[in-house]
């Protein structure tokens, strides 16, 4: 390959609002070449879409605040049952353990009450005797099984 060049390159994650990571690495001019007629530069409509989501940050604001109200109600309500609730001060679940039941048990408590949630084995060996309840169902499933006490 031939000349070699310096470029700054930007990644942006629109959907958790990471702020960009940039990278200076170097780049051989034939693939600068080779991308601009191998379909892989952004299109203009996409490049604008780009520009409006990341200049508003209303949205992310109000998601962030939809589940911070989420989390503490199914907290209460799990703390309230006898639930433990470890490492979950963000994000989109909570992780909760039973004393006395492994994941499984406590995956099979909670269906039978119609909760669905997952081992946490399934995320590694620093999962199992853990449960993840996700925070992504709406308001009123979050509210459901928030109101009867949680096996």
């Amino acid at each position: 390959m031939g000349e070699v060049t310096q470029r700054r390159f930007a990644v942006f994650d629109l959907c958790c609002r990471q702020q960009p990571v940039h990278r200076q690495i170097p780049v051989h001019a034939e693939l600068l070449e080779v991308r601009r007629h191998a379909g892989l530069m952004v299109p203009a409509p996409v490049q604008a879409a780009m520009v409006a989501a990341l200049g508003d940050d209303a949205h992310a604001d109000e998601q962030r605040a939809r589940y911070a109200a989420r989390r503490a109600r199914l907290r209460a309500a799990l703390e309230q049952a006898g639930w433990a609730i470890g490492h979950s001060e963000a994000g989109l679940y909570l992780w909760a353990a039973r004393p006395g039941l492994d994941g499984w048990d406590s995956v099979g408590a909670l269906a039978g009450a119609g909760i669905l949630v997952a081992p946490g084995e399934f995320y590694g060996p620093a999962g199992r005797g853990h449960i993840r309840v996700a925070l992504t169902a709406t308001d009123e499933r979050i509210d459901a099984p928030a109101r009867p006490v949680i096996p």
